[in-house]
């Protein structure tokens, strides 16, 4: 029996070419990673930015402004971007 107050658990599985790796890290079919902390290193493995340092937390905080404030979709479009430029 199922109470009016009581919802259905959604699953919200991440956007297309995203898998869970861990709790809080995903990656991407090209190899960009990024952990929920606002991390995000690039494929070849060397090169890591974050929403915590200047210039290129700018970019970051764009991406999750666009994304509604949510920080997951927000680091998952930052990385896709990067990855275009």
């Amino acid at each position: 029996m199922k109470f009016s107050h009581q919802r259905e658990a959604r699953c919200y599985g991440p956007g297309p070419g995203w898998k869970r790796l861990a709790n809080a890290v995903f990656e991407h079919d090209s190899g960009a990673r990024i952990h929920l902390s606002g991390l995000v290193r690039m494929p070849d493995k060397k090169t890591f930015f974050s929403l915590s340092r200047s210039p290129e937390c700018r970019d970051g905080w764009k991406h999750q402004r666009v994304c509604g404030n949510n920080r997951k979709r927000g680091l998952m479009s930052w990385a896709v971007n990067m990855l275009g430029a």
